[in-house]
């Protein structure tokens, strides 16, 4: 190609070329910006969102766990209601020993040894023991049937039976 222009209009025309690119690449990179700006708005608004779904989620997480708090604790609580529920029906059915205790050592005389005794809550009590005579047997005996908490007082003969190295039972009513 032959090129007839003179070289002031070729520089011209160069200057032309020149400044057209420099517009094209000024406005493409406008527009790369404007694009990249616009992705960015949009990516800004997407992390919101998900930030505001991931805020509910953690506060109804909190929520549940305050619940399954609040569900273990009202488990410990039915625990121990169960425990002083049961420690109260044991208080109620209990035996008290102490008084029976107190007036059968005040009228045991040397040589009588007690093996089992107990006491039901109707009062019945029962007595097992051993005695090293008969006249220490029948002195408890005594003892017992004048006091002032006992009632129907039972005393069989085959207690008796023996004067010495004697395994006794009696059986009486305790009047608290």
């Amino acid at each position: 190609m032959l090129n007839l222009l003179p070289p002031k209009q070729k520089r011209e025309l160069r200057l032309d070329l020149l400044n057209q690119a420099i517009a094209v690449f000024g406005i493409a990179a406008i527009l790369v910006v404007f694009i990249l700006t616009l992705v960015l708005v949009i990516a800004l608004f997407y992390l919101n969102i998900n930030l505001a779904q991931l805020e509910k989620e953690l506060i109804s997480w909190q929520a549940k766990s305050e619940i399954e708090e609040l569900e273990n604790l009202e488990e410990k609580i039915k625990e121990v209601n169960q425990n002083l529920a049961f420690l109260e029906e044991y208080q109620e059915e209990r035996v008290e020993f102490s008084l029976m205790l107190e007036i059968l050592t005040q009228g045991v005389p040397s040589g009588i040894r007690f093996n089992n005794m107990s006491l039901e809550k109707s009062g019945k009590a029962i007595i097992r023991g051993h005695a090293s005579t008969r006249d220490i047997l029948l002195t408890f005996k005594n003892n017992l049937e004048r006091a002032p908490y006992v009632s129907d007082f039972d005393f069989p003969l085959s207690n008796l039976t023996k004067s010495e190295d004697i395994d006794f039972y009696i059986n009486f009513i305790f009047i608290d």
